[in-house]
């Protein structure tokens, strides 16, 4: 695999120009398992590793976090891989990308408030007592502290322009945003759209379905981060698909 061969190299290179780092030092510092390092260094995976292990020895080894600045200095198949995976479209995740640590995601309300947050409104401190109540104004204190928010005139609002959750946190706290799906017209701004379908499929139908979700996806980030559609009421799109096995 491309990916995979341009990822080894990458880290073979570093070693070589830095001897005074062991292998072991390095996953230390990457915050990687070695056994995980050694398999990625000697080329003895089928796939790339995690997203979460991907991004710390990418961020390690280019010194940045912002990844469409590091989009442009790696090899092709990785590039490739990024820009899909990543989002990393004209127009769209154009700043830096921040990554989150799992601990400052503590809660889902947490995890609901960071998302109210992060909208071009940002979100009242009125409205967050409304859905959360002090739970909800405890958990923007916390993300206040670990400087992710600011309040301005009683709106919090993050202070990163585009960032991102581990895997295993995002898994957990999806649902919690689908939780807040209001059936009821009378109680809701504007239409919702939700779907849930099924089927059993070979991996020709999987990876189709997957190329149009993701193309969906980049066209809706293309209309989320466009300001000409700015407005006041928060949207969350939700684009899951996987299969059970």
């Amino acid at each position: 695999m491309q990916e995979v061969s341009e990822l080894s190299t990458l880290i073979e290179d570093f070693l070589a120009t830095n001897k005074n780092i062991s292998i072991n030092a390095l996953a230390m510092r990457m915050n990687i398992a070695e056994t995980t390092l050694r398999r990625i260094r000697g080329g003895n995976l089928k796939r790339l590793p995690n997203n979460d292990n991907l991004l710390k020895i990418i961020f390690y080894l280019f010194k940045s976090t912002n990844l469409n600045e590091i989009k442009n200095k790696l090899p092709s198949g990785l590039r490739n891989f990024f820009e899909k995976e990543y989002l990393l479209v004209e127009n769209c995740n154009d700043n830096p990308v921040t990554v989150l640590d799992s601990n400052i995601v503590d809660s889902q309300i947490t995890y609901l408030v960071l998302k109210l947050a992060s909208n071009h409104s940002g979100v009242h401190r009125d409205e967050i007592l409304r859905l959360f109540g002090e739970l909800g104004i405890m958990s923007a204190r916390h993300l206040s502290k670990a400087d992710i928010l600011f309040e301005d005139d009683q709106v919090f609002k993050t202070k990163m322009s585009a960032f991102r959750l581990p895997d295993d946190t995002f898994i957990k706290n999806f649902k919690t945003t689908a939780e807040f799906i209001k059936t009821d017209p009378q109680k809701r701004d504007g239409p919702n759209l939700y779907y849930n379908l099924s089927e059993s499929l070979n991996l020709d139908g999987l990876t189709k379905i997957q190329s149009i979700q993701r193309k969906a996806v980049e066209e809706i980030c293309l209309i989320l981060n466009d300001k000409s559609y700015k407005g006041e009421l928060p949207v969350f799109a939700l684009v899951a698909v996987d299969t059970l096995k």
